[in-house]
Order: structure tokens, then sequence, then C-alpha cells
């Protein structure tokens, strides 16, 4: 997971090492993008990558850790539904006209639209302020 290891580098070194500032720089048609510098201070992390600084695009670099962060996260679902019992009925959260409801039903019940058991609700915010 290439991404998450540029993810920790990224958060560790501004945790602990901090020091760095929004630029833009220009595209190759020449167009703005905004980026940001984080200049590693401490020889404590690994900087194999380049010694002197963290240098990303911030949008296209946001976008693409994203994706891989979805990716990862669609995978390890796909092995939970894989493995549970979808027939097994548990307690799930859902917003309803702005109240939150809490409502006993299994997956396969979740899947196929079905409702489940009221197993209680909660007033909303905007009526606790009126």
């Amino acid at each position: 997971m290439k991404w998450y290891s540029q993810v920790h580098r990224v958060i560790s070194n501004a945790n602990h090492f901090l020091t760095g500032t929004n630029v833009f720089g220009r595209s190759e048609e020449g167009e703005p993008v905004l980026e940001y510098l984080n200049y590693n201070l401490s020889d404590h992390n690994d900087h194999s990558m380049d010694p002197f600084k963290i240098e990303y695009d911030i949008l296209s670099t946001v976008n693409s850790f994203y994706n891989a962060t979805i990716s990862t996260l669609n995978k390890i679902a796909d092995i939970y539904l894989e493995k549970m019992d979808k027939d097994k009925k548990c307690h799930i959260t859902f917003i309803v006209d702005g109240y939150l409801e809490i409502r006993e039903l299994s997956c396969n019940e979740l899947m196929h639209g079905k409702l489940g058991k009221l197993i209680g609700d909660m007033i909303s915010n905007s009526q606790l302020c009126t």
C-alpha cells in the first residue's frame, strides 16, 4: 500500500517536525496548481524518497489518497460481508426526517429494503432548540 506509506510520511512529519507552506506551482500548461511543501527537520523519519522535502499537488494527491482509501475499505467490507451471518439481527441507527431511529434488522433485510423492528427513536436537534 504505497499510498498509505506516503500519507503516513506526510502526517508523521507534519505532527512531529512540521515546517511547511502552501505554494502555487504550475502545471505543464502553465496553470496554477495549489501545492504544499513540507520540509523534514529531523533524521527520525525515513527520507529515502527525498531527503529534503515532501512535495505533493494537493488536489491530485488528495484525490488519489481518497480513492486508495475507499478501495481498501471496500476490500475490508467485502471480507466482512463474506464472513458474516447475514441473517443475524443487530441494531442499526438511521436518520429519518431529522430524527435518529434505532432499528433491529439483519443484513439481508437491509439489502432487501426492509425497515426491521423499531427499537427506539430520539428527538431531533432542531426540536431541542425550539
